[in-house]
């Protein structure tokens, strides 16, 4: 009965390792081991396991008898690692280079790295209707009314901690939510606008009539700050 196992030739496992390191991975290799091994060395992945869905610890052996190195790469990667089979005479067959290259995501030995991202999780459509209805879905600005131009623009940024709130947003048209999030509008804690020479024409924050939904004056203060 054959047997598959998979393994990193010296290049495969410098690339590897490189992307671990690279990607901030947990487990990874001192560059300077794997420089020291013979070219033609094959690292063998004893066994792995998945640390998340998206990442695989394995296990390899660089030396016979010697201890177990741990290597995490994501599941892209090993995916893409080359197979071989064994037989029952010990007679080994090796993935052929255009086999192993319709697994890889780039083409010609292009390399590739891989991150996790983090980012809050928003409650957009629930907060963008709150936001537009307060604002009798037009924009605060320039009063704009065709839903499809209308955004719902954080005051305080939400990766900054600022809240899913109404008195946190306001009602913008997509051209106003632009110039507003790079600070070529301004709008003050007193809700008089400041703006550059974007347009000629004065702006004028229209407020919605009920004081709970009004842009909170401390998180205007805080944006004000940060463009500074």
């Amino acid at each position: 009965m054959n047997k598959t196992f998979i393994y990193l030739p010296k290049k495969i496992l410098e690339e590897a390792n490189d992307a671990s390191i690279r990607e901030g991975r947990n487990q990874n290799l001192e560059p300077k081991w794997i420089k020291a091994l013979d070219d033609n060395f094959n690292a063998i992945v004893m066994f792995e396991h998945y640390q998340t869905r998206d990442e695989i610890r394995l296990v390899l052996m660089l030396s016979p008898g010697g201890p177990p190195v741990f290597l995490d790469v994501s599941r892209i990667r090993f995916q893409s690692l080359p197979r071989a089979t064994v037989d029952e005479d010990g007679n080994y067959t090796y993935e052929s280079e255009e086999e192993l290259q319709k697994r890889r995501p780039y083409p010609n030995g292009r390399e590739w790295q891989e991150s996790v991202v983090k980012k809050p999780v928003r409650k957009q459509a629930s907060f963008r209707k709150q936001v537009l209805e307060a604002y009798g879905n037009k924009c605060a600005l320039c009063s704009i009314e065709e839903a499809s131009l209308l955004r719902a623009a954080h005051i305080m940024d939400v990766v900054n901690g600022g809240p899913d709130c109404v008195s946190n947003g306001i009602c913008l048209c997509v051209n106003h939510e632009i110039a507003f999030d790079r600070g070529l509008i301004v709008i003050e804690p007193d809700y008089s606008v400041i703006h550059s020479s974007i347009s000629e024409t004065a702006l004028f924050f229209r407020a919605p009539s009920d004081l709970e939904n009004q842009p909170n004056a401390e998180y205007l203060k805080l944006k004000l700050s940060k463009l500074k």
